[in-house]
Formats: structure tokens, sequence, C-alpha cells
């Protein structure tokens, strides 16, 4: 699954087997939407960006920087 993230998490989200895309976060609604994308790792976004109104689900993950990561299938 491609995940838009950020640094040192692309290692991490790496290593879970999924296929992390750098881009900057005020890319992530569009890509989102567009199917570019499948998930964003970043807490803040989902309500200050407004991309809650492009995905489905949203997962904890304490050991990503203590972070969620939400998706839409």
């Amino acid at each position: 699954m491609e995940i838009r993230c950020y640094g040192l998490s692309a290692k991490t989200l790496s290593a879970l087997g999924a296929s992390p895309v750098a881009m900057a976060q005020s890319e992530a609604y569009e890509s989102l939407s567009k199917g570019v994308v499948k998930g964003n790792l970043g807490r803040g976004s989902v309500k200050r960006m407004k991309q809650a109104e492009v995905t489905e689900y949203i997962t904890k993950t304490p050991f990503l920087y203590n972070t969620a990561v939400f998706c839409k299938p």
C-alpha cells in the first residue's frame, strides 16, 4: 500500500511492507482523493487539513512516532 510519509518513518513503513511516498502534507489531500496514495502518516492533518473527507479508516500506531495512519481502501 502506498503511504505518504516523511523522514525516517519511510524506513519503518518499508519494514512493515508499505510503499512509502515522499510528498508535502499540502499535496496529501489531492493525492488521497485521486488514489495516488492510499494512506497518510500524520496525526494532525486529519482535521486541520480536512483529510477525513477523503479517508475512511484511522489506525493509531504507537510505534510510528506516536502518530496515526489513515487510509482509503
